[in-house]
């Protein structure tokens, strides 16, 4: 063992941080006291304030003196001391799980502030209260990018690769769930700013019930309200659009009915459904939910989409329709 890989001791890092100027808080004595079993403890609080601070500092000296240096310094300075650009070899897998590592736990820290700013949800199977979805979500793409590091360093790592496929596809569909929470979250509060900003002015967006949108087996489906949806995506108003899509996905017939129109835009412009649309295990930004539906309606079996979708929760409903909305939208206001 060398000197440059002999852990610190704690009279060391007390030097390093008395030459940075850096005092240890008094919380930390006290960490350490109350931990004091473990004789390492107080060198291992150390070093993580010694850990932050520096990267503090780092930032400050790359940032550097914006207004009074020559445009674009502060950038040659990052990019040298960037991954991409430090002049050192190192185990960048190794590396970038120790600090997704750190960002996991600050997210950990967050998810169960549900106070200002928060997207308020239950998630499903793992909280019996309310925590914060963009918490949430953002735990669920750190997990996503750490399976991804560790399928490629070391694809034993979870026991079997089939494990470690099914560990990652929970984690998205967590994350899809969090997404959709989240999506609720902004799209009410922006209706609710438009409303306060707006008076009593309402939008009208008659554009009338687009070809084909009626429903031909005569379901229970709110044309009305998919009319208003389509008139806002053509008036391209997001406002409206988010205030009718909540709506949209409390009603289970209209949401499935959503995502009918969209399978038969994409079967229109291609020729059939791509599996990026249907099956669990391909890549696609197409939702679980949107996929599971898709399936059900295969082969013209449009019954069994609306019974599917009529057993889903409101959350599901709503991962689905923001990917219908997606195609149906965009074939709208391309006028196709």
């Amino acid at each position: 063992m060398t000197d440059q890989t002999r852990p610190p001791t704690e009279f060391k890092l007390e030097v390093a941080l008395g030459a940075l100027g850096i005092g240890v808080p008094d919380a930390l004595e006290e960490e350490a006291r109350k931990r004091a079993d473990d004789p390492t403890m107080r060198a291992t609080l150390l070093a993580g304030l010694l850990h932050l601070r520096v990267q503090e500092a780092v930032h400050r000296l790359i940032v550097g003196q914006q207004n009074q240096e020559a445009p674009g310094a502060f950038i040659g300075r990052l990019a040298a001391v960037s991954p991409q650009g430090w002049p050192l070899e190192e185990n960048h897998a190794e590396h970038a799980e120790w600090e997704l590592s750190w960002a996991f736990d600050r997210a950990a820290r967050m998810i169960d502030d549900v106070g200002e700013g928060a997207a308020p949800y239950c998630e499903e199977g793992m909280h019996d209260k309310p925590v914060d979805a963009h918490a949430s979500a953002a735990i669920s793409a750190i997990e996503i990018a750490r399976d991804m590091l560790r399928l490629r360093s070391d694809p034993e790592y979870y026991g079997d690769r089939e494990g470690a496929l099914e560990l990652l596809h929970e984690h998205l569909h967590r994350l899809h769930v969090a997404h959709a929470a989240v999506g609720d979250h902004h799209r009410q509060a922006a209706a609710e700013q438009d409303v306060v900003q707006g008076g009593d002015d309402e939008h009208d967006h008659d554009l009338g019930l687009p070809d084909g949108f009626e429903d031909p087996a005569g379901r229970p489906v709110n044309n009305e309200l998919l009319s208003a949806f389509a008139g806002a995506a053509f008036d391209r108003c997001q406002s409206c659009q988010d205030v009718n899509m909540t709506l949209i996905v409390e009603d289970s017939a209209t949401t499935a009915r959503l995502v009918e129109l969209a399978c038969t835009t994409i079967h229109a412009q291609f020729g059939g459904l791509p599996r990026s649309l249907l099956d669990d295990d391909v890549p696609g930004p197409a939702a679980p939910p949107f996929r599971r539906l898709a399936r059900a309606g295969a082969d013209g079996n449009n019954a069994a989409m609306f019974e599917l979708c009529e057993q889903m929760t409101v959350e599901d409903r709503r991962a689905a329709a923001n990917t219908a909305a997606d195609f149906v939208v965009h074939a709208i206001t391309r006028g196709e």
